[in-house]
């Protein structure tokens, strides 16, 4: 079966979704959209998020495993770092960045390089 509809359609049920199997519209397959599509409240993905495009964020991103950069980086403002800090170049030189207290319990920071 497949409904066509040519202007457009509005479903009045403000039923919650807490899963992909609840809400007010419920899709079972794979769901095409050509234009734009605009989330008022949060969105969950269970699996991955594939991006062939850019992406632009407008706050603060929150990331709760590990975080892979491929390509150049650019940092545009200060940057904070909570644990150890290892800076590795494809010319074989490693620095490590580590937050410490000295003797006198001044915390600073503890530098080292190292050719590998």
């Amino acid at each position: 079966m497949q409904l066509n509809v040519g202007g457009m359609a509005s479903l009045l049920s403000t039923t919650e979704s807490t899963s992909s199997a609840t809400g007010a519209l419920i899709v079972n397959g794979g769901a095409g959209i050509q234009k734009q599509l605009n989330v008022d409240g949060m969105m969950s993905v269970n699996n991955g998020v594939n991006v062939k495009g850019g992406v632009g964020i407008d706050k603060n991103l929150f990331v709760g495993g590990a975080l892979t950069v491929t390509g150049t980086t650019a940092l545009n403002d200060n940057v904070f770092v909570s644990g150890l800090l290892k800076v590795k170049s494809s010319t074989n030189f490693v620095a490590d960045f580590i937050n410490t207290t000295n003797a006198n319990g001044i915390s600073c920071l503890l530098y080292t390089s190292r050719c590998v």
